[in-house]
């Protein structure tokens, strides 16, 4: 019987993020306005990588004798001594392609891993003087003790204090002031009105009963934002690429969408309408279908947000994936990773949620944010809840156009009541009506 040995046995590689020191300092090299705060934030040593080390002591000792920091005047201070590999490692940081995500949730995570390594050269300490046999139990107890205790001392010392109010108001005027604040149209002119667009890091939630076009909603806000040139990644566990699409082309083409389900049904002039609508579809915005996880979501999104990226849908949750021992747990853990998603990766996130199935309630048009299906984090971390009602759904009308509402349910920065609105049923739009309210 084979034995492993100790020659066998890889240790694995030390907790660290190549991704976040590289965009941390490429945010720093690129002037982000943060740079100041960022280089106080964190020390040398919490980077892992030694050439990323080499560059972030460089930037901090240009800034503390009062000189500008850049890719010249770095390579300039590191002088020849900078190895072909450090120089190599700037260009790459100052092209860095994620620059648009916030860059405080990546110091965040270099301290995280800066504190996993500190805890295990720790541990490894006292691995040591057990197998060395020269000290005694109690003494190394006590040192070990103390090293652990050192750690958490220097994390606790590390936590982010917060922003001052004189700050946060500068952010305000900022984001006030600066011409790409992210801003995702509906579609529905009154609700664009009051909202002013879904904004990056917000988590909005469009609830309805099945049937009642939360999907297509979510369609219209992304057809509607990749007009406005901003793309989308569209997270379907419910339908495939292929049937999700089918609704959009029935919708741009003009084409009845039962009529595509049958060849013989499709005219020839209708096909010629079909090939048009293809050949415009957008081809940035990108369809992940399939059985889907937050994590598997969430690594698409990075992933796209290196071209473009300003809004995430994911349809709906009871089919995401994750972790928790209960529903309630896993519903927690899917708003959580969308909130997560938004914030890190500077982009809008709607999340398409069901209703909860309470007995004996019969009218889906009467609901409470209590009624969100699974946890109640929803209503908590959402910046934005949108109930669908439609009263008319079933009953047969003389026009494509059926009244119903769109209910803002909680509105974190506005008003919150209902809009009139109409549902076409043929063009699976919805828009305003006459006489919105609020």
């Amino acid at each position: 019987m084979n034995t492993l040995t100790q020659l066998d046995y890889v240790a694995p590689p030390m907790p660290h993020s190549a991704e976040a020191e590289a965009y941390l300092l490429g945010a720093i090299l690129c002037g982000h306005r943060t740079a100041p705060k960022l280089l106080d934030s964190l020390r040398e040593a919490d980077f892992f990588l030694p050439a990323n080390r080499f560059v972030f002591s460089a930037v901090r000792e240009l800034r503390d004798s009062g000189r500008s920091f850049d890719t010249i005047t770095v390579l300039d201070h590191l002088g020849p001594d900078a190895s072909e590999h450090v120089g190599a490692t700037i260009r790459q940081l100052v092209y860095d392609p994620l620059q648009e995500v916030q860059p405080e949730n990546y110091v965040r995570l270099i301290r995280e891993k800066a504190e996993m390594r500190r805890l295990i050269h720790a541990a490894q300490k006292l691995q040591d003087g057990c197998f060395s046999g020269k000290m005694s139990v109690t003494r190394l107890a006590d040192g070990g003790i103390e090293s652990l205790s050192e750690v958490l001392r220097a994390s606790v010392d590390a936590q982010d204090s917060g922003i001052t109010f004189f700050d946060a108001a500068k952010n305000v005027v900022h984001e006030l002031d600066a011409p790409d604040v992210l801003r995702i149209r509906t579609g529905i002119a009154r609700l664009d009105e009051l909202t002013g667009g879904l904004k990056a890091g917000w988590l909005s939630i469009i609830a309805s009963p099945t049937g009642y076009g939360k999907t297509l909603l979510s369609l219209q806000v992304q057809a509607t934002a990749c007009k406005d040139g901003l793309h989308a990644l569209f997270a379907s566990g419910e339908m495939s690429s292929s049937e999700l699409l089918m609704r959009e082309l029935a919708t741009v083409s003009r084409v009845d969408r039962f009529h595509m389900q049958s060849k013989n049904r499709v005219t020839p002039d209708e096909v010629k309408r079909l090939i048009d609508a293809c050949g415009n579809a957008c081809k940035r915005c990108r369809v992940l279908d399939g059985v889907l996880s937050m994590e598997r979501i969430r690594r698409a999104a990075t992933q796209m947000k290196q071209a473009v990226l300003n809004l995430v849908v994911v349809d709906y949750d009871s089919l995401i994936e994750a972790d928790g021992e209960n529903e309630f747990e896993k519903q927690r853990n899917v708003v959580l990773g969308c909130k997560r998603l938004a914030q890190q990766l500077d982009c809008s996130v709607i999340l398409n949620s069901q209703f909860n199935k309470a007995p004996g309630q019969r009218d889906h048009n009467d609901r409470s944010l209590d009624g969100l299906y699974g946890s109640a984090a929803k209503a908590n971390y959402a910046s934005l809840v949108l109930f669908i009602e439609r009263k008319a759904k079933d009953e047969e009308l003389p026009t494509d156009e059926e009244p119903c509402i769109i209910r803002i349910k909680k509105h974190r920065h506005g008003k919150s009541g209902p809009i009139n609105a109409i549902f076409n049923r043929r063009t699976l739009r919805f828009s305003s009506a006459t006489g919105a309210t609020l």
